[in-house]
């Protein structure tokens, strides 16, 4: 199994293997759902770290709502 790096620095190198192999291989179409995997990912952490940040300030805003009482 070829590790997702390597194919993406040498796509051609992987293509031409596969074709001289008869392996039908539709590397551009892995590529494609590589590179969505890759921006869904970071789209997630973005999130996640959007998230911790509106936690963190609810429960700042909640410690200061106590310390005021």
């Amino acid at each position: 199994m070829l590790d997702i790096a390597f194919i993406r620095e040498h796509p051609e190198l992987v293509k031409d293997v596969a074709r001289r192999r008869k392996t039908a291989v539709d590397v551009d179409a892995l590529l494609a759902l590589d590179s969505e995997l890759r921006e869904t990912r970071r789209r997630a952490d973005d999130l996640r770290g959007e998230q911790n940040r509106l936690s963190k300030a609810i429960r700042d805003a909640g410690a200061d709502k106590e310390a005021r009482e």
